[in-house]
């Protein structure tokens, strides 16, 4: 597996290693093994091609169609428990990246799935290594966005940071490189959540009514706000409000319509 690897900086001066490859079927597991063999924080994957592609997503409509497929390794302050609040700031850093180089209509249904229209387009997912009490030894945050060339149009900036080659960019590095740009101005600033007004601005869900899982059961919900960790907050018919931690205990078309086996805390 051919790959070329170089090092940028992250907005605050923190040195990141980017390896590129051409072609896989996980950034995410490629990524797990790199962490398992110590790889340093900031240490990011990105290829060209995924096969297969991520269930859901849209089928390439022209021949000049791409992805953005990418994972970034982090090694979190021991604070961090929530793992929605990387999946939101890492799903809001790939709608700047769309809303600069585009002028598709998205939006972002909790916790990290990128749509237009009722299409997903992007997705970020969160794994990792946790500790016994809930924090990150390592979390890998990955990204995935379907390029259509008519929507991503060359854009009229320049991109501040050249990550990937001395030579003439695609479209696919230029985008991959700006959401490094945007994911780390997020994720180094993520103890103020300043960007989570950004965010609330984008949601697809506030104020719909929704099915959850609550204490083993189905409930439908009216979606009122996400707080200040990312949890989305929900009120059921009955009255009061609880929390929902991660995209499992939405119930979703397509979703398996039994309970998540092993809830992220109690309600």
């Amino acid at each position: 597996m051919a790959s070329r690897i170089t090092t940028t900086r992250s907005p605050q001066g923190r040195l990141l290693t980017v390896e590129h490859i051409a072609k896989t079927d996980s950034t995410e597991e490629l990524l797990r093994k790199v962490a398992q063999c110590e790889g340093s924080d900031g240490y990011i994957l990105y290829a060209d091609v995924l096969e297969p592609p991520p269930p859901d997503m849209p089928p390439p409509k022209h021949k000049e169609d791409g992805m953005l497929a990418m994972s970034i390794l982090l090694r979190p302050p021991v604070s961090l428990t929530e793992p929605a609040i990387l999946s939101v700031a890492g799903s809001l850093a790939l709608s700047r990246v769309v809303r600069r180089f585009s002028s598709l209509p998205v939006g972002i249904r909790w916790p990290s799935d990128l749509f237009c229209g009722r299409h997903r387009i992007g997705s970020v997912s969160v794994s990792g290594d946790r500790r016994p009490g809930g924090s990150f030894r390592f979390a890998i945050v990955t990204f995935f966005l379907r390029i259509s060339a008519p929507a991503f149009a060359e854009p009229l900036q320049k991109i501040v940071q050249n990550v990937f080659s001395p030579v003439r960019f695609t479209q696919a590095e230029r985008m991959a490189a700006s959401l490094i740009h945007e994911f780390f101005s997020l994720y180094e600033t993520l103890g103020d959540r300043l960007f989570l007004d950004e965010y609330r601005e984008q949601s697809l869900l506030h104020g719909k009514r929704v099915s959850v899982w609550h204490r083993e059961r189905r409930v439908r919900a009216t979606v009122i706000g996400i707080n200040d960790d990312a949890c989305l907050i929900v009120a059921p018919r009955g009255g009061g409000s609880f929390l929902l931690h991660t995209r499992e205990e939405l119930i979703l078309h397509g979703h398996p319509k039994t309970p998540p086996p092993n809830p992220e805390k109690p309600a």
